[in-house]
């Protein structure tokens, strides 16, 4: 059982689409910050500017749920996921009841991931500069992100929800 704020708890062996509370892991997503803490842009934030520039408001709901696994599990570099099996398992687990609270198809379209990469090049452009070689080749979102204040990125990322139709 992972307990993921003090009213959630979700079971990782035996995971259930109805434990998933949008509240609460706002939250969550609002309090864990991208690139290991390195950038001031909450993964709430982060999803909300990818939800933005979606062509549909099926990518927007796919941007908005695409790292909810986070708020349960935490984030693993990319880098290092090859070596976590075990994680990448548990994701996949827990990704499948995020589509079925949320009435969503696996696997997302393929807008979604590269909206999630001009995220990240946003992200290096910004806060990262010493690693853009890394992704130079990407495009970044047209609007650069803020930083927001926790408050402010749960505040969004529920607003944004909600205009979507994420309930």
């Amino acid at each position: 059982m992972i307990a993921y704020l003090a009213r959630s708890a979700f079971d990782l062996d035996n995971p259930r689409a109805e434990d998933i509370d949008l509240e609460d892991t706002a939250t969550s997503l609002s309090r864990l910050f991208r690139w290991r803490g390195s950038v001031p842009v909450s993964v709430a934030e982060h999803s909300v500017f990818m939800a933005r520039e979606a062509s549909s408001v099926n990518v927007a709901r796919g941007c908005l749920v695409h790292d909810l696994p986070e708020a349960m599990l935490g984030d693993i570099p990319s880098p290092l996921r090859a070596w976590s099996p075990e994680y990448e398992e548990a994701e996949a687990r827990v990704m499948a009841c995020v589509a079925e609270r949320f009435n969503l198809t696996l696997p997302f379209p393929a807008e979604v991931r590269r909206l999630d990469l001009r995220a990240r090049r946003s992200e290096v452009e910004q806060f990262l500069t010493d690693a853009l070689p890394a992704v130079r080749w990407l495009r970044p979102l047209t609007t650069p992100l803020e930083g927001w204040s926790s408050a402010r990125a749960r505040r969004e990322f529920l607003i944004e929800c909600k205009r979507q139709g994420v309930a």
